[in-house]
């Protein structure tokens, strides 16, 4: 049997192999208190020598005997025999047997253990930082770098670049109250020109500029009266009934404007005028001139601006007198009224025509 270890008669940071028939074997420096390190022993038959390697780097060689290794298992790594565990903050990343002897080169590859990959990158912005940092590249291409590994040996890396730029946009808005940025962002409410950032189909910056206009709900009161009824200014309602409403109308700018309606229903009126006369009567309502008793009706406006339906009962008596046309081979005197006051020939009016034979004709010529 044979074991491996630290401390004790192998020395501080030291190791020793040891075990049935093998001459002790020492390597120096393998297990230093601080930082990683590879130690490796290679037993080499033919030459009946083992070799002690420190990151893969020669630090000792020890001739042996024909050495034959038996024992019954388990086979430890940790321990040995009821001991088990390594040196206080020890860590152990890897262990290796082999069934052949190693070579030097092999050896320090083991150590060194550089690694290749081929990277394909596509970066947004004007420059690329290379993983090392040791570079930066202002252009898409091919590059070449170098990083530690993170136990030993070099990462040796292609890197296939792509430099991608941020791509602009302006934008013209006009809203009302306030505007969601497009990406969601922001929230703004006065008119400016702002920037918004959104990611563009490549994942690259879009820098978006907003131009920005906001409009502003108004509120307004009106006083409105009406016939019967009243359609709101947006013609959404119809109000019968005097009242305050509320009405929504979009104002030029695009925006809300509410307005408060202080509104009177009036409703038409109607009247009855009763007039007894003789002969003809002329009605001031509607100006007309009836010659026949009956009910007449005329519709004008109120003092609301709505319809006055007024009746008219016209009764007239008539004073014998034949309605006859003027008597042209009479000399006429004067002509006067029904009340026998002198005045011209006028139209639409009863009049009474005197002769110098003493005859008397009512006479009557409408338009």
């Amino acid at each position: 049997s044979f074991r491996c270890f630290t401390n004790g008669v192998a020395g501080a940071g030291n190791w020793l192999l040891r075990g049935g028939g093998i001459t002790d074997v020492y390597a120096n420096g393998g297990a230093p208190i601080t930082g990683p390190s590879m130690t490796t022993f290679v037993y080499d038959q033919p030459n009946n020598q083992i070799k002690a390697y420190v990151n893969g780097v020669l630090v000792n060689t020890v001739a042996q005997t024909a050495i034959s290794i038996v024992g019954t298992g388990p086979f430890k790594v940790m321990g040995y025999n009821t001991n088990v565990g390594m040196s206080a903050g020890g860590l152990l990343d890897e262990y290796r047997m082999y069934n052949r002897v190693l070579s030097e080169s092999e050896i320090l590859q083991l150590y060194i253990r550089n690694t290749s990959s081929v990277t394909s990158i596509t970066s947004c912005g004007v420059n690329y930082q290379s993983p090392s940092g040791s570079q930066v590249w202002n252009s898409s291409g091919t590059y070449y770098d170098t990083i530690v590994n993170s136990y030993c040996g070099d990462s040796l890396m292609t890197i296939n670049l792509s430099l991608l730029s941020p791509t602009y946009a302006s934008i013209n808005a006009e809203v009302c109250e306030s505007f969601n940025s497009p990406s969601g962002n922001y929230t703004w409410n006065t008119s400016g020109v702002y920037t918004d950032t959104l990611i563009n189909a490549a994942g690259c910056d879009s820098i978006v500029t907003v131009n920005l206009v906001v409009n502003y709900s108004s509120n307004a009161t009106i006083n409105e009266s009406a016939c019967y009824t009243y359609s709101s200014p947006s013609g959404l309602y119809n109000w019968t009934n005097s009242g305050v409403y509320y009405d929504t109308i979009a104002t030029v700018l695009g925006c809300d404007s509410l307005l408060v309606i202080n509104l009177t229903i009036n409703e038409n009126s109607t009247a009855t005028q009763s007039v007894s006369t003789i002969d003809a009567y002329t009605w001031p309502v509607n100006g007309q001139t009836y010659t026949s008793s009956g009910q007449y009706v005329a519709t004008i406006p109120n003092s609301f601006g709505c319809d006055s339906i007024i009746t008219l009962d016209l009764i007239l008596n008539f004073t014998g007198i034949n309605e006859i046309n003027p008597n042209t081979n009479k000399k006429l005197l004067t002509i006067t009224d029904l009340n026998g006051k002198e005045m011209p020939f006028r139209k639409n009016t009863i009049l009474l025509f005197i002769y110098d034979d003493g005859t008397v004709e009512r006479v009557f010529e409408g338009e």
